[in-house]
């Protein structure tokens, strides 16, 4: 059993650990056109800033949760707050794109390190009773990261540039690895499996763990180049600066923010695979409204839909992470919270590159001018209209586990 100052500490820093990595992705979405006009970039290679630092997350983020129940949770979790820390370092030397992408690569890395085991952490800590409300905090850091980016990150590109945005970081990432390295002296590790990577028999026969980690990356391919689209439409073809449009998104993961710890409350009480495909309907049908848009479309209807869509947002993914969390035993936590992490990010690699396809297609290699906004409209709109289709199998995905999730969680 764990004491109650330990539980919280352990939260706190999980939490703050959260926070970083979501914030600086919606910070440099707003610092794009800044960063291309430095560097002389085209869109695709923008496009590439974000990606690549998702993808390589997503290769990573299962071995590292798998090494975490082998040697230790705590230390993989450390090490990859150390290794942000010097990669977001490194960034703000970087000179050209070349080394841009490279140290981006490495910060995917160092997040696969983190949350391959966070929640795999919380899981440990915490019992199923207590376990939804700790997942709605930590997932809440996470939107609090996303909520702030775009606004700070918009602020602070305005006034200081793009580099700012990863020089605030360097000492709040510095301070959760110490916070680790001092604080936590408990470890968690489970002993070498003739599986040393995944049991596959957790996708075979685990119908509540293989349909909740699908619906969990059908909605990230569904959700995730929404922030990039609007960057560029709200900045481009609407003409506002990164300041402005980083306060107009930030809409979005503040009801995320909102609603995330009551919606981990519910789903410790109300079978969860039923909350979270009443959230991804919510989400589509926000995105399909968001696909009308066009130039002369209103910032009231722009703000008003990212509100819907985050409310539908939170409503999906806590009560989902906590559907797959309790679904494992204890030995295969790491496991599972990798496969979650893993989900997350080849569903958020996968919507960034239909973003990239759409650019590439309508606009090729040619850089963003007033001479291609109707086809950067049109691209724009495309995507939109994919990503809301793409969101009905997730709702399949998620019904599909649910009388299983009563007798897994006891509801009945």
């Amino acid at each position: 059993m764990y004491t109650r100052q330990l539980k919280r500490l352990i939260l706190f820093i999980t939490a703050f650990a959260s926070f970083i990595t979501p914030f600086m992705g919606a910070a440099i979405i707003l610092a794009l056109p800044a960063i291309g006009k430095d560097f002389d970039a085209s869109a695709i290679q923008l496009n590439w800033i974000v990606t690549i630092y998702l993808l390589t997350t997503a290769v990573f983020m299962l071995p590292f949760g798998r090494l975490g129940d082998i040697v230790g949770r705590k230390k993989i979790f450390m090490y990859g707050l150390i290794l942000f820390t010097l990669t977001t370092l490194a960034i703000t030397f970087s000179k050209s794109i070349g080394y841009f992408l490279i140290f981006r690569s490495l910060q995917g890395l160092s997040s696969a390190m983190i949350f391959g085991n966070s929640m795999a952490i919380i899981t440990s800590v915490f019992p199923p009773g207590e376990r939804g409300k700790a997942m709605g905090i930590n997932i809440t850091a996470v939107y609090v990261g996303l909520s702030s980016g775009p606004f700070l990150g918009g602020l602070l590109t305005e006034y200081f540039g793009w580099r700012s945005i990863f020089i605030v970081l360097i000492p709040i990432g510095a301070t959760a690895a110490l916070l680790t390295f001092r604080k936590i002296r408990v470890e968690w590790a489970e002993a070498n499996s003739e599986k040393p990577l995944l049991d596959i028999n957790l996708l075979l026969s685990n119908k509540v763990f293989s349909y909740s980690n699908l619906a969990a990356m059908i909605h990230y391919s569904a959700t995730s180049a929404i922030g990039f689209f609007l960057s560029l439409y709200l900045q481009y073809l609407k003409g506002l600066d990164a300041r402005t449009a980083g306060f107009i998104l930030m809409t979005q993961p503040v009801m995320m923010a909102v609603f995330s710890i009551p919606a981990g409350k519910l789903s410790d009480r109300i079978n969860p695979g039923y909350i979270a495909s009443i959230g991804i309907g919510i989400t589509a049908i926000g995105i399909f409204a968001l696909s009308f848009i066009q130039q002369s479309t209103s910032l009231v209807f722009i703000i008003s839909t990212l509100a819907f869509n985050g409310f539908g947002y939170a409503l999906f993914s806590t009560p989902n992470s906590n559907a797959i969390m309790s679904s494992v035993e204890k030995k295969h936590l790491g496991v599972a919270s990798g496969m979650l992490g893993t989900m997350r990010m080849v569903g958020q690699t996968m919507s960034l590159g239909i973003a990239m396809l759409l650019i590439a297609l309508f606009l090729g290699k040619d850089k963003i001018s007033p001479d291609n906004f109707p086809v950067l409209l049109k691209t724009i709109k495309t995507g939109l209209f994919i990503f809301a289709i793409i969101c009905i199998p997730a709702i399949f995905a998620s019904l599909a586990r649910n009388k299983k999730l009563n007798s897994i969680m006891n509801y009945d």
